[in-house]
């Protein structure tokens, strides 16, 4: 059975999260979908978030998504937190709730 160093689950990790040099991506959406969503209870976490997976984040990027295009929106989730999720996060959401 192979080994894995704690390195290489840490450079695992961060990769997935969007959190190291090259795995910054420009499209917020797909940050947003790849992360499960950004903790947005203090409104400015959501953009410091993406400040730190994106190369050249501008607050506009997701003001724009939430608010012109509405690719993202903002919901209360677990335990009564806002998140900022994509569009169709949030119908699955909606979905399961009434499910429950």
């Amino acid at each position: 059975m192979a080994k894995t160093s704690l390195e290489e689950i840490n450079e695992f990790v961060l990769r997935k999260q969007h959190l190291t040099d090259d795995s910054k991506a420009d499209n917020i959406v797909r940050i947003v979908r790849d992360i499960n969503g950004l903790h947005a209870t203090d409104p400015t976490t959501p953009y410091l978030s993406l400040f730190a997976r994106t190369r050249n984040f501008a607050k506009e990027q997701l003001e724009e998504e939430l608010y012109v295009k509405r690719t993202l929106g903002k919901i209360r989730c677990m335990r009564k937190t806002v998140y900022v999720l994509s569009k169709e996060m949030i119908l699955l959401h909606i979905l399961q709730r009434k499910s429950w």
